[in-house]
């Protein structure tokens, strides 16, 4: 396995989270994803942080 650096799992992590979203649109309701620099945060909806889909 190769070394990916941040930005690229960010990024692989955010186009596969695009194709499952085409299917799974209920788990927009429970977890948001953004890429944020080189990282991907996991926000809670419930705790009311600023993220965008």
């Amino acid at each position: 396995m190769e070394k990916l650096t941040a930005k690229q799992k960010a990024e692989m992590t955010y186009n596969m989270l695009q194709k499952r979203k085409i299917k799974k649109a209920k788990e927009k309701e429970n977890m948001v994803f953004e890429v944020v620099g080189e990282s991907v945060k996991r926000c809670n909806k419930r705790r009311r942080i600023r993220c965008r889909w």
